[in-house]
């Protein structure tokens, strides 16, 4: 006895057939390695610069360098950080969130930089 197939397990059989199919598109599009690994690098490139940024600092501070120095050292560096940003994956609203408090940091350290070149007589970059 041949059992007759309904109309709606014939929708239900096609919905399925075209959400494994998108599903199977965008997870060939989807690499969370690469991605995981662009984030990697970049943090591995900003890492120098965030450290140079301090050297500065104490530079400045220490009156190693002039003023004027400073800020063609400065201009540099945030030259080098264009760069890297650049080629840095986007990221969500969320992870931005998450990452704020870095971001914080380092506007903390451009901003003192900022007032001690100024402090010392140096032309400050609008930002």
């Amino acid at each position: 006895m041949k059992v007759p197939i309904r109309i709606s397990e014939k929708v239900a059989t096609a919905h399925t057939a075209i959400s494994a199919a998108g599903l199977s598109g965008y997870m060939k599009g989807f690499d969370p390695g690469g991605s995981a690994q662009k984030y990697r690098d970049a943090a591995a490139d900003v890492w120098p610069v965030r450290e140079s940024y301090l050297s500065l600092l104490t530079d400045l501070r220490s009156e190693t360098i002039s003023p004027l120095e400073g800020a063609k050292r400065r201009d540099e560096l945030q030259q080098r950080l264009a760069t890297i940003y650049k080629t840095t994956p986007q990221t969500t609203p969320r992870a931005y969130q998450q990452e704020n408090s870095i971001s914080g940091a380092l506007l903390s350290i451009l901003t003192r930089m900022d007032s001690f070149i100024e402090d010392r007589g140096g032309k400050n970059v609008d930002r």
